[in-house]
């Protein structure tokens, strides 16, 4: 039998004596009357963490661990981020109709111009083959009939890339050629 405990945390009256816990973060044992929650912030609420401390070794809630405040956007410019490739005082542009072509080849001359504008009915996915150059340009399918249209680098082993039907002002690109026998869309629709 145990006539004396002995630690900081553990003093008793032997005529009157009280349970014993040991502490979940510092594994110590302290007066069971003593013990308490231990809590942190998740969201924006105190949540208890499930751990019973000795009051020495309980952590101060930290407002780190709150939820972060997210301010709204910034009001947006009307053009925030001018394209470097297409100005609006000089746009070129070519159409190539596709009707009755089976995998053309286009010509540096053809593909020359800030947008190209596919046009014609499809028979059948088509992929159009450009010059592995470096090219940078807009490309816009307006064709007709319920087919693909791939851009394909010539002399490369990857697989096309599919250009979408888009309405008549809508440009999907840039496109870019880096001499790397892929063509890559770097860019979202404008």
């Amino acid at each position: 039998m145990v006539k004396h405990w002995k630690g900081k945390y553990t003093k008793q009256n032997f005529n009157r004596p009280r349970g014993l816990a040991t502490c979940d973060y510092s594994g110590l044992l302290y007066r069971y009357e003593d013990g308490v929650k231990q809590y942190q912030y998740r969201g924006n609420t105190e949540a208890f963490t499930g751990n019973w401390v000795n009051p020495v070794y309980a952590d101060k809630l930290n407002p780190v661990e709150l939820a972060p405040i997210i301010r709204l956007d910034p009001i947006p410019f009307k053009h925030p981020r001018p394209d470097p490739i297409v100005y609006d005082d000089n746009l070129t542009q070519t159409n190539i109709d596709l009707t009755g072509l089976v995998n053309p080849l286009l010509t540096v001359s053809q593909l020359n111009v800030n947008t190209v504008i596919f046009s014609g009915t499809l028979a059948a996915d088509i992929f159009v083959f450009i010059p592995n150059t470096y090219l940078e340009f807009y490309a816009n399918n307006v064709t007709t009939g319920n087919f693909t249209l791939n851009l394909e680098v010539e002399g490369t082993p990857y697989p096309g890339l599919v250009i979408p039907l888009l309405g008549a002002n809508q440009q999907y690109g840039p496109l870019v050629n880096n001499n790397t026998l892929q063509l890559t869309f770097i860019n979202y629709q404008r």
